[in-house]
């Protein structure tokens, strides 16, 4: 969705990190690689992965063709 305005996930961290501390989190980080597997999967209670990092949750975007949505908290930095 965001490289339908013509910007990378990149752009939009380096846009919100100098203000806030940012945590990235994926539900469908162990969701299996077949379509089938994905839409059985919905359907279960969701499990919650909670990223290390911006550069892991990057790699992982970038090499799993099956995460499609990836949760963006930030919490306003201390001035």
């Amino acid at each position: 969705m965001i490289g339908n305005f013509k910007h990378t996930p990149e752009d939009v961290i380096d846009f919100l990190k100098p203000c806030y501390d940012l945590q990235y989190w994926c539900y469908q980080h162990y969701w299996p690689i077949t379509k089938l597997g994905r839409s059985i999967e919905k359907f279960k209670n969701p499990k919650v992965y909670h990223y290390r990092n911006e550069d892991e949750m990057l790699s992982d975007i970038k090499t799993n063709s099956g995460i499609s949505q990836v949760y963006m908290v930030g919490c306003p930095k201390e001035k």
